[in-house]
């Protein structure tokens, strides 16, 4: 027994990130899989349930390992991980698995929603408001980085560097590399690294990719380190790739391993503790953008880009999961949507803010700094609706959490609470300001049908992209919510399932959320008719051509041939300011077409797309006969 906080100092087992409580179970040892594995092999096993979601894979000791252990126990089970992937990244080519749990999708889908012509001005308000610049996200990543390294995770990296200097005290050629340079070394390994893990096993050949992965990292460590280091840095690298290193002969041993193996640990808990929970606070050009999986030094993504994704997609992981918001995901998909919209008025924003700084000035306490500042503006436009702000107690929640998260001037450990009452009073006295209250009140209504454009696309394109679309229950209608645990809350399904039966009923829908709702429903039941066109064999993804590079168009086929048609407005605010779509028409193939979500008949062939989305800003057709 010791006092909690020596835990981030000394520890002798491993836990999931830096939560003391939550111990580490070997599941590499057969005995324990079998012991932790025998209620969901049962549950398996008896029809209860479907597939497996695996979450954080990347804290395993042997990822590969344990899925294809899963695999055969399972008897081929479907099975999706949390795996987050950076940029590019794919998953590696021998896991046993249909593919991810849909942050590679959801992050894709948001950003081809998000204006790029929205990133210099919002950048500009960010650096009037902050400091920071528009190219500083490398380096707020950076500096978290080295913060968690320093503070709730430098147990495991003391234990890093104390099993490499013993391997090093053992072995004459390698006595000269002290602990302080081997420390330093895997800091600056740790800091560079650009994912989650490189996927190194003891006893094997490393992949040219983690090879690469690793060596890019070591590239920029030695940038931000003395020269002198580098001779350390070699044997460090050598050390993880498993290469002989040292006295000749020398790639194997127990410590050699577990090197190896903790180093990979360790390297997902500093990006998911530097990244995801720090510097994801931290960055406020577009705060919808920092989600999980997601790329903020990316802006947005065109058509075309998303449209390439998905044509790999369908070839490399047709079953993996698509999702929008899970119980992890830092803001609600309807959220992230009324963000979005923000880089579509970028300078009507920017106008906003610094109404609401003036209307508030006298009550706001100068310990209130611009990062905090840019949070909350953009928290209020993100969850305000036409029914008004989000209630006080959750904003009050979350805010809390966010500061807390961004570890600038308060801490979870170690709560400043003068800072705190400072940012709670600013937002109380906000929402109780008639002025500023009337100034988000006539931005809701401004934005609102680039709202709606952007709910209703983003959710139809999850639905129909290549995959196994997640929905979040609750995430049927239009429902802004924030971090856990807002996004938990409880769901009274009962109103849903009102406002269904009345859709299904033939009312026409009344509000935003009955339209989700109908698109939701709608195109649920479609694949459910068709799978063929979405999950079979011979189940396809073609882009359509179009002219305008506001609309998102593309067919799901069967054997080549097309069943099922989907258009989508993206920007509707440069769809309105070019006056409507005019002339702009998308290629539907021929034959007779129908909507599922408005009944209209299309023929095939150039579509004006003008009519085609008269009542709905989506279309969803499916070939009659």
């Amino acid at each position: 027994l010791a006092y909690w906080r020596v835990a981030d100092e000394e520890l002798n087992y491993r836990r999931f990130f830096d939560v003391g409580t939550l111990v580490a179970l070997r599941v590499e040892d057969p005995e324990v899989f079998d012991a932790t594995h025998r209620l969901v092999l049962d549950l398996l096993a008896d029809g209860t349930i479907d597939g497996l979601r695996i979450d954080h894979p990347d804290g395993l000791a042997d990822p590969t390992g344990y899925l294809a252990r899963l695999r055969e126990a399972s008897g081929g089970a479907w099975v999706v991980v949390e795996k987050i992937l950076e940029g590019d990244e794919a998953l590696p080519g021998d896991w046993e698995t249909a593919g991810t749990t849909g942050y590679d999708a959801l992050w894709r889908i948001q950003q081809t929603f998000v204006d790029p012509g929205g990133a210099a001005p919002l950048g500009a308000l960010m650096h009037r408001l902050t400091g920071d610049a528009s190219d500083d996200y490398a380096h707020v990543v950076e500096q978290a980085k080295r913060e968690v390294i320093d503070g709730p995770l430098y147990a495991e990296i003391y234990r890093l560097t104390t099993l490499a200097a013993s391997i090093c005290a053992d072995d004459l050629r390698l006595r000269d590399h002290t602990w302080r340079a081997l420390h330093e070394c895997l800091i600056e390994l740790l800091v560079a690294f650009d994912r989650y893990r490189a996927y190194v096993v003891p006893g094997e050949q490393a992949h040219p990719d983690s090879v690469a992965a690793l060596e890019h990292a070591a590239a920029l460590a030695r940038t931000r380190m003395s020269s002198e280091r580098a001779a350390t840095m070699d044997v460090v690298l050598d050390l993880l790739l498993g290469r002989e290193v040292g006295s000749a002969g020398r790639t194997r041993g127990q410590r050699r391993d577990e090197l190896v193996v903790r180093f990979q640990q360790t390297c997902g808990a500093v990006t998911a503790k530097g990244v995801e929970d720090t510097a994801y606070y931290r960055w406020t050009q577009l705060v919808g953008l920092c989600e999980v999986g997601g790329e903020p030094s990316r802006f947005a993504f065109t058509p075309s880009d998303l449209s390439a994704w998905a044509a790999r997609q369908q070839v490399a992981s047709p079953l993996a999961m698509t999702t929008l918001s899970t119980h992890d995901t830092k803001r609600g998909e309807d959220t992230r949507n009324r963000l979005g919209v923000l880089s579509e008025l970028p300078q009507e924003w920017a106008r906003l803010v610094g109404e609401v700084r003036a209307l508030t000035a006298g009550s706001r306490s100068s310990r209130v700094d611009g990062r905090t500042e840019q949070w909350l503006w953009q928290t209020l436009a993100g969850t305000w609706t036409a029914a008004g702000p989000i209630a006080e107690d959750r904003l009050v929640e979350y805010l809390t959490k966010a500061v807390r998260e961004a570890k600038t001037h308060t801490f979870w450990t170690a709560p400043d609470e003068g800072y705190e009452t400072a940012v709670l009073d600013l937002a109380h006295r906000a929402l109780a300001h008639d002025g500023v209250v009337a100034r988000f009140a006539d931005w809701e209504q401004r934005t609102r049908e680039a709202v709606r454009a952007a709910t209703l696309g983003t959710k139809l394109l999850q639905l129909t992209l290549p995959g196994v679309p997640d929905v979040y229950q609750g995430t049927e209608v239009d429902e802004p919510t924030l971090v856990d645990p807002d996004n938990r809350r409880p769901v009274d399904v009962a109103p849903l399932a009102a406002r269904l039966e009345r859709l299904d009923d033939g009312a026409g829908p009344r509000d935003l959320s009955d339209e989700k709702l109908l698109v939701t429903s709608r195109t649920l039941r479609l694949r459910r008719e068709l799978p063929e066109a979405f999950v079979g064999p011979d189940a396809g993804y073609v882009p359509l051509a179009h002219s305008s590079g506001h609309a998102v168009t593309y067919a799901r086929t069967v054997a080549d041939d097309a069943r099922v048609v989907v258009v989508a407005t993206r920007l509707a605010v440069s769809v309105d300011r070019l006056g409507g779509w005019a002339d702009h028409t998308v290629a539907v193939p021929d034959g007779a077409w129908r909507d599922v979500l408005t009944g209209r008949e299309v023929t095939g062939g150039v579509v004006s797309v003008g009519p085609l989305l008269e009542r709905l800003p989506v279309a969803l057709l499916v070939r009659e006969g």
